[in-house]
């Protein structure tokens, strides 16, 4: 019989990018990020816009699930501008693979609100998404495959139900899973350079609310022992829009870190202070399923838009 997972609020998930610590990110010799963000200058700014976007996997007539609820409601996306922004850092407390600090630009691009919740993910778990080979890259059909995976890690385990109220962040997740969500919506994962600069705004200030460390703001080690209903912390939204950068749960990205492995951003529950930067990086490899990893989503900015209502 497998292992049960015990859910230890003290545990820390290891992985190849982080110091036998535990505490910081690694400092690997791997090159630069590459990231498709446009490298040309963009002058173009605007205000956030967080809109519903409702996932292909969710507009089947009448569907519902008796395991969650709060599903119905659409992914918010915060609408991005094309522009530029600061990326990286060369202070003291930084790490070698976030130098150095350069300028870019990005295209206009929307990006989740917040990670996915398990009331989001819900209905691809339970509408088949699991079994669409359509939404599956070809590396992550041949790990679902083999590994007969039908739901994230912790999914039906009661041992992990402080992790699973649907407006909790998903977690135990695989970036092959992430991917598949968003593919199935008609997103993506953003890069890290989308994730950075939504982040942290166009400033390069150090977290999402400027540049002085407050506890209170983040959701990490100092407060709960577990993640956390997402937008908990009205405090540490970012000046375009988006709640949970710096906590909660480390997000996937879609960008390569190095061999084997995804990038991931913005620190988690049992992280420590200098992983909650905006600069921060993290990677594992993409079958990694942990307690303190989901992902948000994102998607190309286009003329013909699915985004329904402009909330306030």
């Amino acid at each position: 019989m497998a292992e049960r997972p015990t859910p230890d609020p003290r545990r820390w998930e290891p992985s190849p990018a982080t110091r036998s610590s535990g505490q910081f990110p690694a400092r690997p010799t791997t090159p630069p990020i590459t990231t498709s963000a446009s490298l040309s200058p963009s002058p173009t700014s605007g205000s956030c816009r967080c809109v519903p976007v409702v996932p292909a996997h969710r507009k089947a007539p009448g569907f519902r699930t008796g395991r969650l609820s709060c599903f119905d409601a659409p992914v918010r996306m915060c609408a991005i501008p094309a522009g530029e922004f600061w990326m990286g850092s060369d202070a003291p407390e930084g790490q070698d693979n976030e130098r150095p600090r350069r300028r870019l630009a990005t295209a206009a691009y929307s990006i989740g609100e917040t990670p996915v919740t398990n009331g989001e993910f819900a209905p691809f778990v339970e509408g088949g998404g699991y079994g669409d080979r359509a939404a599956w890259s070809e590396a992550g059909w041949r790990w679902r495959e083999a590994n007969a995976v039908a739901a994230p890690r912790f999914w039906n385990d009661e041992a992990w139900r402080d992790y699973l109220a649907s407006d909790q962040p998903v977690v135990g997740v695989s970036w092959y899973e992430a991917d598949a969500f968003a593919r199935s919506s008609g997103m993506r994962l953003p890069t890290e350079a989308e994730w950075e600069r939504a982040a942290r705004g166009d400033d390069g200030r150090r977290f999402p609310w400027g540049d002085e460390w407050v506890p209170a703001h983040a959701a990490h080690r100092g407060g709960e022992r577990r993640t956390l209903p997402v937008r908990s912390i009205p405090e540490n939204r970012s000046p375009h829009g988006l709640y949970d950068c710096a906590g909660n749960v480390w997000e996937w990205c879609a960008d390569p870190y190095a061999e084997g492995l995804r990038s991931a951003r913005g620190g988690a529950w049992n992280a420590h202070p200098p992983q909650l930067r905006c600069a921060a990086r993290n990677a594992w490899p993409p079958d990694a399923r942990f307690s303190n990893l989901g992902f948000r989503v994102a998607q190309t900015a286009t003329i013909s838009t699915r985004w329904t209502a402009l909330m306030p």
